[in-house]
């Protein structure tokens, strides 16, 4: 007995038609492609097969009317068009913009600015945002002298620590006392660096006069 093998065909598909209602897709997110695309994509193959069929459908979650004109499936076909265009990426649709960076206003002054021999001078450093406010986050002041001074609070020429609640790191500074006397004025130039959460956000530098 001869055996008759027979095809197996698989049934295509139908074309949707009017008031049909296609399952809506789950379209994996990989990475590659953001959801806001894939919301994209959706709505255009949405429009675009509701513009061939004259609509009655609803297709991946938009609802296409029927169309009475050719008018209408045209205006549809280029929509879907158009967001294919916007969730492929061939058109470029806008991006939220990034936060600006913060700004900084950094002051630096000795009070008094000009000091005899032996005499001290407080050093003030102000540290605020380009709004005027406070700087969030561990705010450090560091200030050295490298000309001949030291400051009261740590005896030596360095000294480091946070603004207080006026947003100011205060300190006071006063030149090396030399056996002879002085004879002329001499300036002593410091320098402060300013860093928040480790990061360095400005530098300033503080010139104080001793006159003889």
């Amino acid at each position: 007995m001869v055996s008759v093998l027979r095809p197996n065909y698989i049934a295509a598909a139908p074309w949707p038609t009017k008031n049909a209602s296609l399952p809506h897709p789950v379209i994996p997110h990989s990475g590659i492609m953001p959801p806001m695309e894939n919301a994209f994509i959706g709505a255009g193959l949405a429009c675009l097969i509701g513009a061939i069929v004259g609509g009655g459908l609803k297709a991946f979650g938009v609802e296409v009317p029927i169309l009475a004109s050719r008018a209408r499936q045209i205006l549809l076909a280029t929509l879907g068009a158009l967001l294919l265009a916007f969730g492929l990426g061939v058109i470029p649709h806008p991006k939220p913009a990034a936060p600006p960076t913060p700004g900084y206003i950094i002051t630096g002054v000795a009070s008094p600015e000009s000091i005899g021999p032996g005499q001290g001078t407080q050093i003030i450093v102000t540290v605020l945002t380009d709004q005027s406010t406070a700087v969030s986050g561990v705010v450090i002041v560091s200030i050295r002298d490298s000309t001949g001074g030291k400051f009261l609070d740590t005896g030596n020429n360095i000294v480091r620590g946070m603004p207080d609640d006026h947003a100011q790191f205060r300190t006071v500074w006063a030149p090396s006392q030399g056996t002879a006397p002085l004879t002329r004025t001499i300036q002593h130039t410091l320098q402060a660096e300013i860093t928040r959460d480790g990061v360095t956000i400005g530098l300033k530098q503080i010139t104080v006069t001793v006159h003889p």
